[in-house]
Order: C-alpha cells, then structure tokens, then sequence
C-alpha cells in the first residue's frame, strides 16, 4: 500500500462522506464543494423485503393513528410498495419523521410530517408520546430496518402508545466500499474530515480506513450526523469525534467550519 504521508496532499481541503451521492443536486456535495474537495463513497447496500405486507398496512389507513419513519429507506420501502396514490386518509394522520430528509421523501408521497427537526429518536419519540396521549388508542405504524435501535420502541412502549412495526429492509454493507476507500487513500492521501452518517456505516468501514490510514488519524478528523453515529465510536476512545447536530447540510458545514484548521478559508 502506499503511504499517504509520502505525499503533499494538503493543498485544499479534502472531505470524505460515507454515503452514496444524489447525483448532480446533492445537498450536501454542493453545500460542502464550496469550501473544499467531496468525494462520496457508497458504504452501505439495501435489501427490501415485506412490500405486500407494508402495501397491505398503507391501504388500511383508517387502521392507524399516524406513521412513524426513521430513515429516508423506510419512505422508499412504502414507495416501492404503492401501485396506487397514497389515500388521501394519510393526509389527516400525522407522519413523524426523523430529519429533514426524511420528511421531504415523506411528504412528495402525500404524507404530512412532523418532528423532522427532533434530530434523534429520542426527541422524535417524546413529540409521539406528548401527541398521542390527547388521541384514540389505534396503534402508529412503524416502517423500519432490521438495525433498528430500540429507543424510540421502549419509550413508546414505557408510555404506553401502541404500534406496530414492520421491517421494510435489511441494511448490508456495500461490497465495494473497501476498495473505494483504499482507493481514495492511495490517489488522495488523508481526508481532512470523514463523516458517518449512521452507526451502521461505522461498523461496516471504520476498520478499513485504520487500515488505510495506518491507524493514523492526526490530520483527519471524524465527523458524526447525529448522537447515535457518534456513540458508535465509543469503543475508540483514541479517535476523536464532533458531531452535528441535527442530520442536514447546513449543519455539518456548521461544525466542518469550527473544525477547520484552515486559515481564513471561510472569508
């Protein structure tokens, strides 16, 4: 392998996110192009499953008191699902949606969101529990992965709201992201900032970018959306992690910007 400290890289600022990129209109590549080099590297893959199932649920939209989604998946699970428009019965349920996002895939399929600013589960089930209680007891549909953390579950559980859940894909890990990433090291040196965008994205390549870095992080800085990306790394307690603090493009310029060692960068 080569080493990336061979070389003079550290001309312009070089920002690594662990994410497939949305093509020509992506947030966050154009939000971050303005101040340095992005390269997006796709580390995770998805597998959909239970789609009659999750058709079956939609269509029975006066059996539920609203929807839950956590991740911009679960939307396109419901998406791939419809052969239909969305009952216009959604319209009066309110949709909780953790980030930004989230609720904007939720909304271009007709549903009404609300808690996409929460930032977390934790928050996202707080407004559930404030809200449901001056409701009808029929259950919140909760459209999932299988990685699925249990905070919002156990506090809607503890409060005694109902719902049920279903699992609407299996997150695996990209089979090319070791490459990519051995790759960008090799043609790029040390990123100035690699940012993980969920738990998940974390465990399937951090140990790949020790490797490639030979373990040493000292001009690379990590980057986590959101409090639960960057719980992942506490079992790295030589590597240091700021977080954003809520999942949107603004935020992690926000928080890139404190960080940057760079002088005067953002006159």
């Amino acid at each position: 392998m080569i080493c990336c400290k061979e070389f003079n890289f550290r001309e312009i600022m070089k920002i690594v996110l662990m994410r497939a990129s949305t093509g020509h209109n992506d947030e966050y590549v154009n939000t971050l192009n303005k101040i340095g080099d992005v390269t997006s590297i796709s580390v995770l893959s998805f597998n959909f499953c239970n789609c009659d199932l999750i058709k079956n649920a939609i269509s029975a939209s006066d059996s539920w008191s609203g929807i839950i989604f956590t991740s911009k998946r679960s939307v396109e699970a419901v998406q791939l699902s419809l052969d239909t428009p969305l009952s216009k019965l959604w319209a009066s349920k309110p949709c909780y949606a953790v980030g930004e996002s989230t609720a904007k895939m939720a909304e271009n399929l007709g549903f009404i969101c609300k808690g996409e600013n929460s930032g977390n589960a934790q928050l996202l089930a707080e407004l559930i529990v404030q809200e449901q209680n001056l409701v009808n007891n029929q259950p919140l549909l909760f459209i999932c992965g299988q990685l699925k953390r249990e905070t919002l579950p156990t506090v809607l559980t503890c409060n005694e709201i109902p719902f049920n859940t279903i699992t609407a894909y299996e997150t695996v890990k990209n089979p090319g992201v070791d490459v990519a990433i051995q790759n960008y090291v090799q043609v790029n040196g040390s990123p100035d900032f690699i940012t993980f965008f969920s738990p998940s994205g974390q465990r399937f390549c951090f140990s790949t970018w020790q490797s490639a870095l030979e373990g040493d992080f000292s001009t690379t800085k990590i980057v986590a959306i959101g409090e639960t990306t960057a719980d992942s790394f506490a079992n790295q307690p030589d590597i240091s992690v700021v977080t954003a603090e809520r999942p949107n493009p603004e935020s992690l310029f926000k928080i890139i910007k404190v960080n940057c060692e760079v002088p005067n960068l953002f006159i």
